[in-house]
């Protein structure tokens, strides 16, 4: 699964939990969200039997800014690769008219202390397929 290296480290741990291994792609100098031209790069210089591997985006939406979703969707939909959306640090925020958490195919809150919303732990998954709900719930 590809994803910032810049962000708190539940990002890559919830990865490494499920017994995956997560790539770190550079961010955007601006927004310090996750490039979609060098996760396409890196995409790009990897053989057939490492794209195979790579099954996710994990991009995270980085103190309130949604990342580059139009160009993450076209990745993912080239790719095949599912988008889950960390929207943590976004909440409230906007891209196009959509609200953070929606852009992805799975949207991810967290309470951890320092968010927004706290509950000394915990977090919400969010999304819309119906597929997707009833596997998270099982």
């Amino acid at each position: 699964m590809i994803t910032t290296p810049f962000s708190f480290i539940a990002s890559g741990n919830c990865i490494l939990f499920e017994r995956g291994r997560p790539l770190f792609v550079d961010i955007e100098e601006e927004t310090l969200n996750l490039d979609a031209d060098k996760v396409e790069e890196k995409l790009e210089s990897m053989s057939r039997e490492e794209l195979e591997k790579v099954k996710a985006l994990l991009v995270v939406d980085a103190f309130g800014q949604p990342a580059d979703w139009d160009r993450f969707k076209e990745i993912g939909k080239k790719y095949n690769l599912k988008l889950i959306e960390d929207s943590a640090e976004a909440l409230g925020a906007e891209y196009k008219g959509k609200r953070a958490g929606s852009l992805g195919e799975v949207g991810v809150f967290a309470f951890y202390p320092n968010k927004q919303i706290t509950t000394g732990e915990g977090g919400v998954l969010v999304t819309d397929d119906e597929e997707l709900a009833r596997l998270a719930r099982s």
